[in-house]
């Protein structure tokens, strides 16, 4: 690190500035609904933490308040490849606990922000540090002693709160459009229910999903993903990489062909794995609805409905499930409904550009924030 630091600033490591470091409690997670919420490993490495899918574990009372999470404690995974994905707890109004293979820094509040320690776990000097320490371990993992040496930059106190400040208030505008999403998606789940299943009349006719577009599959493997690819690339993974090319074009529904079944939609150009399904309708007016029925009829597509276990979707199960519409799709009432249905999905889309616009100004500003390089007016 360079020495050249702004007055007052001063380096210092991650153990410095916490008064309690902690390794988590040992227990079995719970669906049902009894205990305590139990933060792992699998909770923390997507963009953020979804509290209602969090599990529980019982713990006697006498052990919570040594494990339970407060606003701004800080935890870090420190096993397997998610060793140093890390969160900060940002309500307390869940009682929650944290488990064995996770890390807890609890920061002092007298002398760090604890929001401003987090964005340094941010940043690429946090991932590289991270990277050396796992190096290349067929078992990767950490300490939390390793961890503890991580070093960056202090600022005076209340010059650290406005660097958090600045970097949250951008989080929070991201967290916000994201639960628009949600709330979006709900509203065409909730509109297709009505409109297509319990409205639905005896004289509907009878179709399938072939009729609407061909199933097709990509044609790469995983490794054509890379960092600095320019296209999205669509595999059986939640998360979208990128590939330096195309070979599609249009706005297509992508299902999953093994794992999980995720099912995705996206406009514009985009490559594929091969294990992944491309279905881009024959008419753009019918997205909207597709998209929303296979998500709401993915059970009964892959055949999970009858307790069956299904390890690949085929083409035949796709082009083949079958399912009700109007005779006549030239109706002006049907037209409207689908209208409406890609008008939801066309703010979700306008939400997620302006969501990738402050991740990239976020992603852009963290550095300069942190070095010093750039300074807020106080």
């Amino acid at each position: 690190m360079s020495e050249n630091l702004p007055n007052g600033w001063k380096r210092v490591k991650l153990g410095e500035v916490c008064i309690d470091i902690s390794y988590g409690y040992t227990a079995s997670a719970k669906l049902n609904p009894k205990g305590v919420k139990f933060l792992r490993i699998t909770d923390i490495v997507s963009d953020r933490i979804d509290w209602e899918n969090v599990p529980y574990c019982e713990i006697p009372k006498t052990e919570i308040e040594k494990y339970k999470l407060e606003i701004g404690d800080i935890v870090i995974a420190r096993t397997g490849a998610t060793t140093g994905y890390n969160k900060i707890i940002k309500k307390n109004n869940i009682e929650c606990v944290f488990a064995s293979y996770l890390i807890r820094y609890r920061v002092n509040k007298e002398i760090a922000d604890p929001f401003y320690v987090w964005y340094n776990l941010q940043s690429d000097k946090w991932k590289g540090f991270v990277d050396n320490i796992v190096g290349g371990s067929a078992q990767p993992g950490a300490n939390a002693k390793q961890f503890a040496d991580f070093e960056f930059y202090l600022p005076p106190l209340h010059e650290q709160k406005a660097i958090s400040g600045i970097l949250s208030s951008l989080d929070d505008k991201i967290d916000l459009l994201h639960r628009q999403n949600k709330t979006l998606e709900e509203m065409a789940q909730t509109l297709f229910r009505k409109w297509f299943i319990e409205d639905a009349k005896e004289d509907w006719e009878e179709v399938s999903l072939g009729d609407f577009f061909p199933v097709i599959t990509g044609k790469k493997n995983a490794n054509y993903a890379t960092e600095d690819g320019q296209y999205p690339f669509f595999t059986c993974s939640q998360e979208i990489l990128k590939a330096p090319s195309y070979s599609f074009e249009g706005h297509a529904i992508l299902l999953a062909g093994n794992g999980d079944f995720n099912v995705k939609r996206y406009k514009g150009k985009f490559e594929a794995y091969q294990r992944t399904y491309v279905l881009i309708p024959n008419e753009e007016k019918y997205v909207g609805l597709l998209y929303t029925l296979i998500k709401f009829f993915l059970s009964e597509i892959t055949g999970a409905y009858r307790g069956s276990v299904v390890k690949f979707i085929t083409k035949e199960m796709i082009e083949d499930f079958k399912f009700k519409l109007p005779a006549d799709r030239n109706n002006y009432m049907f037209n409207k409904k689908l209208q409406y249905i890609n008008e939801l999905y066309e703010k979700i889309d306008y939400n997620l550009l302006q969501i990738r616009t402050l991740e990239q100004l976020r992603d852009t500003l963290l550095p300069k924030l942190m070095s010093g390089e750039v300074r807020v007016k106080l």
